[in-house]
């Protein structure tokens, strides 16, 4: 029964992406794992940032280095292509994937060129429905996802390797979504 399951963070990235959160039961275990989350978070505030986690715990990052950034990368399980002081380039499960850092946040982005009937209403369902990450078509029309993180609270270092796999799955659910809109039928 899912009332009774914990679910991990990606495990809720997985059933919101999926399209599962419309279930009571699903929506009552993921409202309590947030509410174990915010009550983990505040515990979490007073310690002071950086400092190591009791029990010798990853320490919490307030900023990271484009180094830190490409670890998280292949801790993920993700070859890197490319790098410049702006920008790290991957693959991703055969998508191009750029990850643009600053010192307190970063973001992935992978762009597509693809065509569709209802591309535009398709979009705005992807960023209506789905959570972790945002969609959109760029000047030339085409679709662009999304998603970032902010260190500025802190996070761990396996908090940013969760936000490259979670970017994973939602790369796969929109590249299917674009396939289903281009092989739509014209009218």
């Amino acid at each position: 029964m899912l009332s009774r399951l914990a679910l991990t963070p990606l495990a809720a990235a997985l059933l919101a992406l999926t399209g599962c959160g419309a279930n009571p039961d699903t929506l009552a275990a993921l409202d309590k794992c947030n509410q174990d989350y915010r009550v983990l978070a505040e515990r979490m505030a007073a310690r002071p940032v950086g400092a190591a986690a009791p029990s010798g715990g990853p320490a919490i990052l307030t900023t990271a280095t484009l180094d830190e950034y490409a670890e998280a990368i292949n801790d993920a399980g993700f070859k890197i292509l490319g790098r410049s002081d702006r920008f790290i380039q991957f693959d991703m499960g055969g998508f191009r994937v750029q990850l643009f850092p600053r010192e307190s946040s970063a973001w992935l982005l992978a762009g597509f060129s693809a065509e569709g009937q209802g591309l535009p209403d398709r979009i705005n369902e992807w960023n209506r429905t789905k959570r972790f990450s945002r969609a959109y078509l760029d000047r030339e029309g085409d679709p662009i996802i999304e998603s970032d993180i902010d260190l500025e609270g802190g996070v761990t270092r396996e908090a940013m390797v969760a936000w490259v796999r979670t970017f994973a799955v939602s790369l796969s659910a929109f590249n299917r979504m674009l396939v289903e809109a281009a092989e739509q039928p014209s009218l």
